[in-house]
This record gives C-alpha cells, sequence and structure tokens, in this order.
C-alpha cells in the first residue's frame, strides 16, 4: 500500500477569516468597552435563541414548565413549611431556656 504524501505548509481555507481589526491590548478603554458591550449583546442574542430553541424542544417532548411560570405560581401560593424550623439535636444550657 502507497504512503500518502504529506502535506505541508498552510492548510486551505486558513487566509479566508475576517480580520477582527485592532488588537485587543491596543485598544483605548471606550473602544474596549464598546467591543466588549457589542460582544455582550451577541452573546445575549444568542442565548436567548437557544434558550427559546431548546425550551419549545422540552415543551413538544411534555412535562416541562418554564423557570418564569414556576416563579410565578411560587409567589401566588404560600410555602406549607415557611417559618417551621427544625429543632437543633444538641442545644448548650444557656441556650435551652
Amino acid at each position: 500500500m502507497a504512503k500518502k504524501a504529506k502535506r505541508h505548509g498552510r492548510p486551505t481555507g486558513s487566509k479566508n477569516k475576517k480580520p477582527i481589526g485592532k488588537s485587543v491590548a491596543t485598544m483605548d478603554i471606550s473602544q474596549l468597552r464598546a467591543h466588549i458591550a457589542n460582544l455582550q449583546g451577541v452573546l445575549a442574542k444568542k442565548v436567548n435563541a437557544q434558550r427559546a430553541y431548546f425550551e419549545s424542544q422540552l415543551v413538544q417532548l411534555g412535562g416541562y414548565v418554564s423557570k418564569k411560570v414556576t416563579a410565578a405560581a411560587k409567589a401566588v401560593t404560600p410555602n406549607a413549611r415557611a417559618g417551621k424550623r427544625a429543632k437543633p439535636k444538641y442545644q448548650s444550657k444557656k441556650t435551652s431556656r
């Protein structure tokens, strides 16, 4: 069986990347803050899109309720155990009065 020739040099397509622009290390503070805000906006959009997609998938599977809905339901219905605390097993004589 013949050996394949080793490929030397840059892989194909590696030159086709978009340049980021200025290096983050050489940016002014105002430019850096704008860049960070832009990145946060892009990431927030992506996260919200993914969350909506996965929530729709879970709803289709059935039995899934969003956290927003459960939080609203918990706010309306009071907790039965609220205010009840377990008595400590071992108390010092000073605090047991």
